[in-house]
């Protein structure tokens, strides 16, 4: 990429060292120069986003612990992404693919090497700490947002690899390469999120927690680690996640359809409000 500077002055983007037009990749003085500058820009162009988001929610969120009868000091809430909704047939050739590569690592899961690991149950002791499920105020990040992070398992095959067969064997000594290969298959939906994981149904991961990779058991996003540290200063008898588009800077009025909110109340009764409109972005 080439670097010009504002006022585009000659002496400035002519590189005497590559004897070319400064690039971003130079590594004379310039150059580095104009990584930083252009470093710069991205982290104000970062910060202008992140005071935008919070200018955005922080009424959203006011109002909303207003209703479950607090304050934003007092209950827990974390902003996370607002993913788009589309569901569709999983095509043929997606769920084709997908069972190719079920079988693949069931097969593989009863190797040699298969046999091997599962000499070595001390590889999996962590697995089943990561299987209970998150107290309700943190899984609400993920009821709220409705599986943004999820999109990645479309092109990884759900992240399920040829140890997590090897576990499912070493948790039942008994059961056979088909009888796995039925379990995962029975889970697969009609209709998933469009070009997201095979197991992304309406209403979240169709997998149970013991069948997930570990991958999808462990990872949580920016507004989720948040969340939990929210849960841990403040408890989880209530709180509330605020989802938001991307892109919601390119919808600045008020009342544009730009969130969705999500609270969990006494008893993990979980609720989706819907009408407390977006605040004006100020210009």
């Amino acid at each position: 990429m080439t670097y010009s500077p504002a006022g585009g002055a000659p002496e400035r983007t002519f590189c005497q060292e590559c004897q070319g037009p400064v690039r971003l990749s130079c590594s004379c003085p310039l150059g580095r120069a104009a990584r930083a500058e252009w470093a710069q820009v991205g982290q104000d162009r970062s910060q202008v986003a992140a005071d935008q988001t919070t200018a955005r929610t922080n009424p959203i969120i006011a109002e909303a612990a207003h209703r479950l009868g607090g304050t934003p000091g007092k209950i827990a809430h974390a902003v996370v992404p607002r993913s788009s909704v589309e569901m569709s047939f999983l095509p043929e050739e997606r769920r084709d693919a997908f069972v190719a590569h079920l079988d693949e690592i069931i097969a593989e899961a009863f190797d040699e090497e298969g046999d091997l690991m599962l000499e070595e149950p001390e590889m999996f002791e962590d697995r089943e700490t990561i299987e209970p499920a998150d107290p309700m105020a943190v899984t609400l990040t993920c009821i709220a947002c409705r599986g943004h992070c999820c999109r990645n398992g479309a092109d990884r095959m759900a992240f399920l690899t040829m140890e997590m067969m090897v576990y499912y064997r070493l948790r039942d000594p008994e059961i056979t390469n088909e009888e796995i290969r039925e379990d995962y298959l029975a889970y697969l939906p009609e209709l998933t999120q469009t070009d997201s994981c095979v197991y992304h149904g309406d209403m979240g991961c169709t997998l149970p927690r013991q069948l997930r990779a570990n991958l999808c058991n462990t990872w949580r996003c920016a507004g989720q680690k948040k969340m939990v540290e929210e849960v841990a200063a403040k408890g989880a008898a209530r709180a509330l996640a605020v989802a938001l588009i991307d892109d919601h800077s390119a919808y600045p009025n008020a009342g544009d359809s730009v969130h969705l909110v999500a609270t969990v109340g006494p008893g993990d009764r979980v609720a989706v409000i819907d009408d407390i409109p977006a605040p004006a972005l100020k210009p």
